[in-house]
Formats: structure tokens, sequence, C-alpha cells
């Protein structure tokens, strides 16, 4: 490229990447609207138990995800020249840690559900785990049109399999009396429908690779999965805590108190995110304008978080009672700290995919690894005294975490 063609470029890429912010951010208000409608529908059809079920599985497999193709879906996007080998060793990798994962899930589902006291848990939890292969087969076109930046159809594909599976399947289950089925159902069902969506939208050169065709894809996904897995740690070791030490019961009311703050926070970052990973990673060696991107995507998550979460934590009763009914009264306690947390995590979102974008990896999982040395003892503690204690020790985490990343950047 000669210089009088760069500012064209640049003029290029940032038309591309502020359309696709647009449609990330239209797709992210259906998502949440439609997840908050049908999540309070189900929690007043099934209760808290099947969704503390379902909490489970999804713990571990958060945890799993972040293995399943060894960053290597990062290292796609972040990459500035990609072969079509390197595609089908990413497309191999994926699929075969996503297999070994689903079999050693149903083996070791028996012993998760005892762990957590809840042996008939262990069916629900074999199907769930079918999840890793299901996913691995659309992750690789995932990362190639987030890295073409066509997240029109991104968003479509994760709004039209989400409603397939719920208003489809997992409502009418819930009515037909299938309890915690009833979200297995939905949950595989979404998987599914995504992942074939994907692969017919990527169209990617599929097939078996045994390695790349350049060096450099491992050296990255590594680092990237280690920042994934200690922030996966920070995040959801609070659920595991509350589910082992006070119950599935109290699990089903933190996870909706969980979740009701943090879905629309994760779908409004997430949506700036993959835009904001994908602009920069093509922007990787111009620093003033990762800067300036950092700090526009900061503001513009501040103006909108900040007064939401402290919104929400100042009516906690009103809005749990308001939307899941008496029964869930006992959540507003954890939602107060989990609002506040919230808000700062949305602050401290917008580091880590400016970072990746400029392979310094190293400096976010220095700054997770601190947090996490702070939350082992804290949750220890709180777990042992509430559900609300356990969403006062995250805020105080969540503060730590945001001042490390934030000088970080």
């Amino acid at each position: 490229m000669s210089p009088d063609d760069e500012p064209e470029a640049r003029t290029s890429l940032l038309a591309r990447s502020i359309t696709a912010l647009q449609w990330n951010y239209a797709g992210v208000v259906v998502r949440v609207v439609c997840q908050l409608a049908i999540g309070i529908v189900l929690a007043r059809m099934l209760g808290p138990a099947p969704f503390g079920v379902v909490a489970i599985a999804w713990l571990l497999i958060g945890a799993c995800n972040l293995f399943v193709d060894f960053g290597l879906a990062a290292a796609l996007i972040q990459k500035q020249n990609l072969g079509e080998q390197d595609i089908r060793f990413v497309f191999t990798c994926q699929v075969a840690l996503g297999a070994v994962l689903t079999g050693a899930g149903i083996a070791l589902s028996g012993v998760i559900a005892s762990y957590f006291g809840l042996p008939e848990a262990a069916a629900p939890l074999r199907a769930m785990f079918a999840l890793f292969v299901i996913q691995s087969l659309g992750q690789t076109s995932a990362a190639l049109l987030r890295r073409s930046l066509d997240f029109r159809y991104l968003q479509q594909i994760s709004i039209g399999s989400y409603l397939i599976g719920y208003l489809v399947i997992g409502i009418p289950g819930a009515f037909a009396g299938w309890g915690v089925w009833a979200l297995v159902a939905a949950n595989l069902t979404q998987a599914s429908v995504s992942s074939i969506g994907l692969v017919a939208r990527a169209r990617p050169p599929l097939g078996w690779a045994s390695r790349p065709s350049s060096s450099g894809l491992f050296q990255f996904g590594g680092k990237v999965v280690a920042a994934n897995l200690s922030s996966w740690a920070i995040s959801n070791l609070d659920s595991l805590a509350v589910g082992r030490v006070l119950g599935v019961e109290a699990l089903g009311l933190y996870n909706r108190a969980l979740t009701l703050v943090s879905s629309p926070m994760g779908a409004f970052v997430s949506g700036l995110q993959g835009v904001l990973f994908a602009a920069c990673s093509r922007a990787q060696h111009q620093p003033h304008n990762l800067r300036r991107a950092y700090l526009g995507a900061t503001t513009a998550v501040g103006l909108v978080c900040l007064p939401l979460f402290v919104s929400v934590a100042a009516v906690a009763p009103t809005v749990i009672v308001g939307l899941y009914g008496k029964g869930w009264s006992a959540a507003a306690a954890p939602l107060v700290p989990l609002a506040l947390a919230m808000s700062l995590t949305a602050l401290l979102a917008v580091a880590g995919p400016v970072l990746m974008s400029m392979d310094r990896v190293g400096d976010e999982l220095r700054a997770q690894a601190v947090a996490l040395a702070v939350l082992l003892p804290l949750l220890y503690l709180a777990a042992r005294h509430s559900i609300m204690a356990v969403g006062w020790a995250i805020l105080v985490v969540y503060g730590v975490r945001l001042i490390l990343l934030t000088r970080a950047v």
C-alpha cells in the first residue's frame, strides 16, 4: 500500500467498523429484550431449582470453552496474513477438542452432580455437555465473520437461533412439564441452529490439517487462553462457591440476580468488544488511533452502563419482585452489589480487546492474576455467610480489577 492509499484505507476501515458497531448494537438491543422477556416467563414457570442445574452446567461449559480452540479463534482475527491451511488447522483443533470435552463431560457428569449434592442432575448435565462439539462446528466460521466485520449476520443468527431454541422448544417444553429438560432442549437447539447458520454464511475451507501454514498461532492463542481462564475464574468462582456451600436453590437465586444484570451488561459490552478487537487488530500499528478508540469506547460504555446499573441497585427489591414474583424476593439482597459490580465490569471490559489487538495479552494476564489472588480469600469468607456477602465480595474484586486493567492500558 502506498502512502497515498493509507488515509483512504483508514477511512474505509472506520466506515466498516461504524457499520458493524451499528448492526451489533441493534442486535444487542433485540437480544437483551428477548432474553429478559423469555427469562422472566421461564423463571415464573419453572422456579429456581431448574435454573440452578443449568447454571452448574454453564459454569463448567464456560470454563472448558476457554480451551476448546486454545485461543486460535482470536488468533484468526488478530493475524495480519491468513492462509487457507491456517483456517483448516484451527477448525481441526476446535472440533477435536470439542469432541474430547463432550466425552469427558458425559463420563464425569455423575461425579459433578454428586459434588453439588444433586445426583438427579447427572442426566441433564450429560445432555448439556453435547454443546461442546455442537458449538465447535461453528467457531471457525464465527471467527472469520468477525474478522471480516460481518456483525450484521452474526447478530441475525444469534437472535434467530435463540428465538428458535426458546420460543419453539423451551417455553412449550416448560408448559408441558419438562422441568429442567425444557432449558436443556432449548440450549441444544439454539447451539445447533447457530452452528449451521454460521457455516452456511462463512463457507470456510473445512477439512483436516495437522499444522498451520505459519507460526505464531499457538503462541498468541496460549496467552489468550490464560487471560480468558483468569477472567472466567474471577467471573464464575462466586457461583461455584454458592452452589457448593449454600446449595442449589441459593445458586438459583444468586444466578437469577446475576443474570438480570450480567446479561444486558455482557450483551452491550460484547457487542463493542467484538468490533473493537477486529478493528484494532487491523490498525494494531497505529497507536494514536488505538488510544482514541479506547478512550471513546470507555466513555460510551460509562455513559450507558453507570446510570443503568446504579438505578437497578437503588431499587433492587422492586425489580426482583416486579419481574420474577415474590417467590424470588431473596434474590434482591445480592442484586444490589452485583448491579454495582456490573457497572465496573462494563468499564474494564474495553481494555481487553485493545491489549489483545497489540499482542499485549500478558499485561492483561498479570492484572487478572492479582485480582484473582484478592478474590480467593474474600470468597472463602463470604460464601460461609450468605449470597449477599458473596455479592459484596465480588464488587470489591471488580474494583481492584478495574484499577489494574486501566493502569495496564
